[in-house]
């Protein structure tokens, strides 16, 4: 069955939306197939990243087909619908208050990097690939909800669409969406340190609203778990440091940071994360190797 979306005018005068399938019989060659829909016109049409069309009626009763992309959909109601590839939608509005759309980003088209689950919840760290090469890939980060497929990507607040790179994501304890990520400050070749920072958005929110600085140094690969009501990142700071902050309330605040050594920051140990960041919701535990092969552990509450 083919998914299909109907928006039409309804006797308030505005518009509203219901979620069908085509009915299809078998064919010919044991596929699966329609009767034959006489159209009047054919058209195609381009849009580029990012485009928007505010309030308007269908200029007819037609028939949308999305090849790429993905639509948000929005009705005078406040009501969303999602289009993507595969979904057909049937335009009838055409009186009455009318329909927004936006285009939004596709998922699948960003290479996914890291992925936290609950028993109720997904969300997967992914990044919008700009470039790609000595040092794994950069672009622009993002945080991807699951529902029954993973949804469009919540971007995070980069300056540089090609220096965003390590996303690490969770849910909260209040149930927010928490990215980690890094921005680089100028190219560096073979180097995957840069200054960490962190967005939080409500279970709802369709975009990030502001991003915070979490350390301005050139620190390395960090990560987020879970904590209480909030959560906490940690990441590598330089001279073999950590840096840790602990978030309330969708901000996040310094937290002490183990003593010790952390695990060495050296060439060619790209992609080999010598610590792990484990998590219950009521505590943290942080576990690494320290450059003299010790194993090295540490607990927040």
């Amino acid at each position: 069955m083919i998914q299909c979306i109907r928006l039409w005018t309804g006797d308030d005068g505005q518009s509203h939306f219901e979620e069908g399938r085509i009915a299809l019989v078998p064919g010919q060659h044991e596929d699966l197939m329609t009767g034959k829909i006489p159209a009047t016109t054919v058209s195609f049409e381009e849009t580029a990243r990012g485009g928007t069309l505010d309030w308007h009626t269908a200029p007819a009763r037609q028939l949308v087909i999305t090849l790429s992309g993905v639509l948000d959909f929005e009705t005078r109601a406040k009501q969303h619908f999602t289009l993507r590839p595969g979904v057909i939608l049937l335009a009838e509005d055409t009186a009455g208050g009318g329909h927004a759309w936006r285009l939004i980003d596709a998922p699948g088209e960003d290479d996914i990097e890291t992925v936290f689950a609950t028993a109720g919840a997904l969300v997967a760290g992914s990044v919008d690939v700009v470039q790609s090469g000595d040092a794994g890939v950069l672009g622009m980060p993002g945080l991807a909800r699951a529902g029954d497929v993973l949804g469009a990507p919540l971007r995070a607040p980069v300056t540089r669409a090609n220096r965003g790179l390590a996303p690490d994501v969770t849910i909260d304890g209040a149930g927010r969406s928490v990215l980690v990520f890094q921005e680089k400050t100028k190219p560096r070749a073979f180097d995957r340190t840069a200054p960490v920072y962190a967005s939080v958005a409500a279970a709802d929110a369709t975009a990030f609203g502001t991003r915070q600085r979490l350390d301005r140094r050139q620190a390395y690969q960090p990560t987020v778990r879970p904590l209480g009501p909030g959560a906490i990142a940690v990441w590598q700071a330089p001279d073999d440091r950590w840096g840790v902050a602990v978030e309330r309330g969708g901000r996040f605040r310094a937290a002490p940071a183990p003593s010790g050594p952390g695990p060495a920051i050296h060439l060619g140990e790209d992609f080999h994360y010598a610590y792990d960041l484990a998590a219950d919701g009521a505590r943290a535990v942080l576990a690494w190797i320290a450059p003299d092969g010790s194993v090295r552990l540490s607990q927040w509450r």
